[in-house]
């Protein structure tokens, strides 16, 4: 609308007046919106239930709300000195930075992404932080506004339910991996246990057949001899493989004890190489043997030394066909003795080496393997020479190709005075089989008790043949009754008897009057080989320990000794 103008110093034309009053209300109109409108603003910004601060475009922190200042553990007027960049978590700076930048840039309007920054009390808390611009009215960036949303529990709550997870997972692994293994170890101990039905009954087949024919016919000496011969063989046979179990379970219960003492291994080889010879012969084996005399001794126990090797030395002629041939290495190699042993047989799978040590593991374990045996040995012999502080490897270029077992002890550590002579240890002798008399029992009365009528047969023979008078029970009523009448001057008492065992017996007659017998020196002639089985037995009151089954010349030993016979 044009107003008409006027003269200066003249009245304004009441129609100005009316449009400038009009102008002036909008003016008050629009100011107190913008009151209101900052009023609403401020009253939001204060109660907003998540933080709000606005920042320089350097950082600096410009205002914050209640809920910032709450999160963050700071008093307002702190906060305003800092920028935003001073209570961001050191490992979030570079990626606000990159964030920031972009936004001024203009590459993005504004960004979102989860943050972590430091309180006061130095405690991390994570956040979900939103940021814009700010504009001039021109458009220009003129400050930061952002918002911030405390997520540490829902973050915590995360990665608790990740680690959950992952332990969750994990135990499954373990508990899939643990069946597995159980699952195969069963499978070993179903073919173990099959191998074992196996190679118990194949001697005792020999033994308890030749013991029929002989008790069956007439036979001539030579061929007695033969029936007497095989019996004895495969008698030995299957007391080897009870030792072997003996010592597995030994091994697994951590009770294997050595006799530790100077050792020269190349005896020990020697007398190994001995004991095989006539299976070396019959399967006319070349034997090739290296041996360093002049290596140091190594402390040890022999007969376990000599365990070791009589085990190595077995496999390789085991598993060497017919005319192969056998390399035995004994050298030093810097502050160890390694004794090697090397064939021309058949060889180890390269899938089966790593196993080749594992008990209960046999390369070939089906019914028609060529090769008998528990597949003992070799864990056995491994397990010896960790306890000698050494190792036991084993290597081969595969099946057909042969294999090499090495032993590695570490050299003993000597102290000698000067002058003083070199002592030999004292089972040296021990690996010389010479012939031991038997002692004379004569004049002793000796009461032999066992239920089974066979074994007591057998020790009254024994024990006949050196000179004694044996006298019989079968069991604790009638031992009772044999000692008070014939004072025995020894008892030989087996362990596991029904009713009434070896322990009962030892105690009714300790239980006696010293006169009636009470005081009989005792021997536990017993199956029962185990060591702990031993302590039990010398805890009980027997003098001696003695294992099933017994030498004739070792259990004449026994006797002599706890009667006190001197022997020769």
């Amino acid at each position: 609308m044009n107003l008409p103008t006027r003269p200066i110093g003249s009245l304004p034309h009441p129609t100005e007046r009316i449009e400038g009053k009009r102008a002036y209300d909008k003016l008050e109109e629009a100011q107190e919106a913008l009151r209101e409108s900052e009023q609403r603003f401020r009253a939001i910004f204060e109660q907003a239930a998540v933080g709000i601060a606005i920042s320089e475009l350097d950082g600096r922190l410009a205002e914050t709300n209640t809920k910032f200042v709450e999160i963050l553990g700071y008093p307002a007027d702190e906060l305003t000195a800092l920028t935003a960049y001073d209570i961001t978590h050191a490992d979030d700076v570079a990626s606000t930075r990159t964030h920031v930048a972009r936004l001024l840039a203009g590459e993005i309007r504004d960004y979102s992404y989860e943050k972590r920054y430091v309180r006061k009390d130095g405690r991390t808390v994570w956040t979900l932080t939103s940021v814009g611009l700010l504009r001039d009215p021109e458009g220009q960036p003129r400050q930061f506004i952002g918002v911030i949303e405390d997520i540490t529990e829902l973050k915590q709550t995360q990665e608790d339910n990740a680690r959950l997870l992952i332990e969750r997972t994990h135990l499954l692994e373990r508990e899939r991996a643990a069946r597995g293994e159980a699952e195969r170890m069963s499978a070993l101990k179903d073919e173990f246990l099959a191998t074992l039905s196996h190679e118990l009954r194949t001697p005792l087949s020999s033994i308890l057949g030749w013991s029929q024919v002989i008790a069956g016919r007439r036979m001539e000496p030579d061929e007695l001899q033969k029936a007497l011969h095989v019996i004895e063989r495969n008698a030995r046979a299957q007391a080897r493989l009870i030792e072997d179990l003996l010592d597995m379970s030994r091994i697994m219960a951590g009770r294997i004890r050595l006799d530790v003492q100077r050792v020269d291994l190349c005896s020990v080889v020697e007398a190994a190489l001995e004991t095989l010879r006539p299976a070396v012969e019959a399967k006319a084996l070349v034997v090739e043997t290296v041996l360093d005399r002049k290596a140091h001794p190594i402390s040890g126990d022999p007969s376990r030394l000599q365990q070791i090797v009589w085990n190595l030395l077995s496999n390789a002629i085991k598993f060497t066909p017919h005319g192969g041939k056998v390399q035995v290495a004994l050298k030093r190699a810097n502050f160890h003795i390694e004794v090697s042993v090397a064939d021309s047989g058949i060889g180890i799978a390269p899938e089966f080496l790593p196993h080749v040590f594992e008990r209960f593991r046999q390369a070939d374990g089906s019914t028609t393997r060529r090769h008998a045996g528990l597949g003992l040995g070799l864990t056995i012999a491994k397990h010896l020479a960790e306890l000698h502080g050494g190792t036991l490897r084993a290597s081969s270029a595969g099946q057909g190709e042969g294999s090499t077992f090495t032993l590695s002890v570490p050299l003993a550590v000597l102290h000698r005075a000067t002058g003083e002579e070199e002592r030999g240890h004292p089972t040296a002798a021990a690996l010389d089989p010479l012939p031991l008399p038997f002692p004379d029992l004569s004049g002793l009365v000796v009461l032999a008790v066992d239920d089974q009528a066979d074994a007591r047969d057998l020790v009254q023979r024994i024990l006949e043949n050196c000179g004694a008078r044996v006298v019989t029970a079968d069991g604790m009523q009638e031992a009772l009754v044999v000692a008070e009448a014939e004072r025995p001057h020894v008892l030989v008492c087996d362990i596991g008897m029904p009713d009434a065992d070896g322990f009962d017996v030892i105690r009714q007659l300790r239980a006696m009057r010293i006169h009636l017998g009470g005081e009989i020196p005792a021997i536990a002639l017993t199956a029962f080989a185990r060591s702990e089985d031993r302590t039990k037995v010398l805890r009980a009151g027997f003098r001696m320990h003695v294992s099933k089954p017994v030498e004739p010349i070792e259990l004449c030993v026994a006797v002599a000794n706890v009667a006190g016979r001197a022997l020769a």
